[in-house]
This record gives C-alpha cells, structure tokens and sequence, in this order.
C-alpha cells in the first residue's frame, strides 16, 4: 500500500486551511494476514484515520498486527497480520 501522509496541525492558513506539514510518500507492507475486508465505492480514497494494535492473531496464535483505516468518504479496511514493514518512506514534494 502507498500512501501519502502529512501532518495536520492547528494553524490556518491566509486561506482559512489546516497547514500541513512533514509530507511524506509511504509504502507500506501487511504480510500474513489472516482477517481482510475492505469496503470502498472507487479506488484513491482519503484515509483519515489509521489504527495499530498489537494481537493474537487467532489461526496462529502467535503475536500479530491488528490494522483498521476509515475515512470521510465510503472506505472502511479491517485486517490482521503477522507483520507490517515500512518499505519506502520518503520525502513528498507533491504537497497538494
């Protein structure tokens, strides 16, 4: 999965938008998994949450990655794995 990620902070700008901040092009890889869904109505969603937790993972039962991502649009990811590995991180000229 590639993604580009910024952070948004608290001040405006002239235009009355969120700054953002440290964007960054991120490719990411969930390795093993046990659990997928994924609801989404087209592809190049906007991800506006992404959640980590460390698991069980219930076939195995050795540690895994619990990984859940929604957004403001009709996107919603579930997953567990075994693993989840930074491929690429890098910095993101493309700023819009």
């Amino acid at each position: 999965m590639v993604c580009r990620i910024f952070e948004m902070t608290n001040r405006l700008d002239n235009k009355g938008f969120f700054v953002l901040e440290k964007h960054t092009r991120t490719k990411l890889r969930f390795a093993e998994y046990e659990q997928l869904e994924i609801r989404a109505s087209y592809a190049g969603v906007i991800i506006a949450g992404m959640k980590i937790e460390s698991t069980i993972l219930e076939g195995s039962k050795k540690p895994g990655w619990k990984v859940s991502m929604d957004s403001s649009t009709e996107f919603e990811l579930k997953l567990t794995c075994s693993t989840i590995e930074v491929l690429e991180a890098v910095p993101d000229l493309q700023k819009n």
